[in-house]
């Protein structure tokens, strides 16, 4: 995990997802085939980098948001 000051979202990135809690999920586009992913705490502070990259979008909003559950109940 690190802690990156978010200030702006990159134009090649989606939307971010709003999460509980505030949280938001980004994905992004890392080149012509690969999705990154990441979650950010209500203050914009990277909180989950994804360790790998995912085919689709759509992959990468599922599988952070699977890791996104996980962490948020171990953090209980």
């Amino acid at each position: 995990m690190t802690e990156t000051n978010i200030v702006q979202w990159p134009n090649h990135a989606h939307p971010p997802k709003p999460l509980r809690s505030g949280y938001l999920l980004r994905v992004e586009k890392m080149d012509r085939k690969k999705w990154w992913w990441q979650v950010y705490s209500p203050d914009r502070k990277e909180v989950i980098d994804s360790p790998w990259m995912m085919n689709t979008m759509e992959d990468a909003f599922t599988i952070a948001e699977t890791v996104y559950e996980v962490h948020r109940r171990a953090s209980r």
